[in-house]
């Protein structure tokens, strides 16, 4: 049952590389539209197996310089560092608040948002929230609650 449930995570990390490669190379898409694909599959990974392959998250950094194809903002990068380290500090002071895939998923919308996540961050916690007292429930994954907060955030 095991080596199955290792099969079928890897078949799916599998489609989704092609899924992605073949959205963000043929169509020549934007960097937010790169962005909600990447966090579609994250949240869909994050609520199935409650895990976010640190494979997705290395990926949507690439996906991310090749959408860009120009210079990275230094202010988008010196944030993904400084929101890594803090949430690194926080994670280790109380592990029980979120996991590590967790801290890279937020890193790395901090490298795509830019000063927009600081808002992603507080409607996260918003949405996280509403969703434990909703579903009644001590944890909820964080990868749905982030797709929705950024959705959120660019529809209004």
């Amino acid at each position: 049952m095991v080596n199955q449930f290792m099969i079928n995570r890897k078949f799916l990390i599998v489609i989704i590389f092609l899924v992605k490669a073949y959205i963000i190379v043929k169509l020549k898409i934007n960097l937010h539209t790169v962005l909600l694909v990447n966090m579609i599959f994250i949240a869909t990974t994050d609520l199935i197996y409650k895990i976010i392959p640190n494979i997705l998250l290395t990926s949507m950094v690439f996906d991310f310089i090749m959408a860009r194809k120009t210079i990275i903002f230094r202010e988008h990068v010196q944030l993904f560092i400084l929101i890594t380290l803090v949430l690194v500090i926080i994670y280790s002071l109380k592990k029980d608040i979120f996991y590590g895939g967790d801290i890279k998923l937020m890193g790395v919308a901090a490298l795509y948002l830019g000063p927009e996540v600081i808002k992603v961050f507080a409607l996260t916690g918003t949405i996280n929230l509403i969703f434990l007292l909703a579903f009644r429930k001590k944890e909820v994954p964080l990868g749905p609650s982030v797709l929705l907060a950024i959705i959120l955030l660019w529809s209004g």
